[in-house]
């Protein structure tokens, strides 16, 4: 988890009124009302957890908190590829798309489609290097 989703899922926690600290070896939870959350602990008692993430899990889904980091969505990328030929000059080949959740693992499969496409079309030993591009596509296919 990175800081920033650190700090938004703390100060949301703070913002409902949720405290967790740690008593006697055990981590305590208590909630105050406020503003955002006028909720408070059942029959006034704090729980008590055996760890930070344990208490922090059950505020989360208390207040139904939705992790950025896991609401990545797979975007459609679409490929090229552009290789230099022997005799024939450059060449640009439409590769198709790519599924993937990031910029770097969309670069990686498509490089793989064009080695793919190289082998494919034995032109292994015709073509003096290439270099693949992707995009992102508005819309989905």
């Amino acid at each position: 988890m990175d800081l920033k989703i650190n700090m938004d899922i703390y100060k949301t926690i703070m913002n409902h009124g949720f405290l967790i600290f740690e008593y006697n070896a055990k981590f305590v939870l208590n909630k105050m009302p406020t503003p955002t959350n006028q909720m408070s602990m059942s029959g006034g008692q704090n729980w008590e957890f055996n760890s930070f993430d344990d208490a922090l899990d059950t505020v989360k889904n208390i207040i139904k908190w939705k992790d950025p980091s896991n609401l990545t969505q797979i975007i459609s990328w679409e490929a090229s590829m552009m290789y230099r030929h022997i005799g024939l000059g450059e060449k640009c080949v439409d590769l198709g798309y790519v599924e993937s959740t990031s910029f770097e693992k969309a670069l990686s499969e498509a490089r793989k489609c064009a080695e793919l496409y190289i082998a494919k079309n034995d032109l292994e030993k015709s073509i003096n290097g290439f270099d693949v591009k992707i995009r992102p596509c508005r819309n989905q296919k």
